[in-house]
């Protein structure tokens, strides 16, 4: 800010993990833009989504920072905004609310809180998740 006009530390998008884009919009003038929303219009995510019956997306972690402009989020808006389905895949589950806040009706988690103890557990649990994924919003397994 010594040597910018700009009172960066007003402007979204240039907090801790901001620095380079506080300093492209502060010394060169250039516009900040949600990550998520730049990508979406640029590989044109909304015409590919807008005539789906259904919208599947996903995440390693649904979390907090899962409404914060991610790509979840984002894609989920787009469904919403056009009303489809949309349902998700998460590696974890931090808040089950969440989904619900970024327009995701469905959810599945595929993975444990801890790792599994050996082969045999792990096993199980793919066959698990193999389920849940097929089956996805139902509650009838397909016997892997």
């Amino acid at each position: 800010e010594t040597y910018s006009e700009k009172k960066l530390y007003d402007e979204p998008m240039t907090g801790a993990a901001g620095g380079l884009g506080a300093a492209i919009n502060g010394f060169l003038g250039g516009k900040l833009l949600r990550g998520s929303s730049a990508i979406a219009k640029l590989i044109g995510l909304e015409d590919a989504l807008k005539s789906s019956d259904l919208v599947i997306t996903g995440e390693g972690k649904l979390d907090q920072q899962s409404l914060a402009g991610k790509a979840v989020s984002e894609v989920a808006s787009i469904a919403a905004y056009y009303a489809i389905p949309c349902w998700g895949v998460f590696g974890k589950v931090e808040d089950k609310e969440i989904a619900s806040k970024v327009g995701i009706e469905k959810i599945v988690e595929i993975s444990p809180l801890n790792p599994p103890a050996n082969e045999e557990v792990a096993v199980k649990l793919i066959k698990e998740n193999v389920n849940k994924l097929w089956n996805f919003g139902t509650s009838e397994p397909i016997g892997v």
